[in-house]
């Protein structure tokens, strides 16, 4: 697994276990002593936060997609322009 690979894993396991904290208050633990609101809250932007990483990530990388996708295409079209003359 290459670095960045790592990185998306544990940033993706970072927004589940989040995830998963914030799905157990409930309306009987919501206003438990030590669940202030300012702790969800933190937890929801620090969630929204990682979610902007990978999504920085995920758009350079269907940036590079579609790069390929647009070379790859071009080379095509003139190996196909090669043969027809040929």
């Amino acid at each position: 697994m290459s670095e960045q690979e790592e990185e998306f894993s544990r940033i993706i396991t970072g927004i589940r276990l989040r995830l998963d904290t914030l799905a157990s208050i409930n309306e009987t633990n919501v206003m438990a002593p030590g669940w202030p609101p300012s702790r969800y809250y933190r937890i929801i932007e620090d969630t929204y936060a990682a979610l902007g990483l990978i999504e920085s990530h995920i758009d350079t990388l269907r940036t590079e997609l579609a790069y390929q996708h647009t070379r790859l295409d071009e080379m095509r079209g003139v190996a196909l322009a090669r043969e027809e003359q040929a």
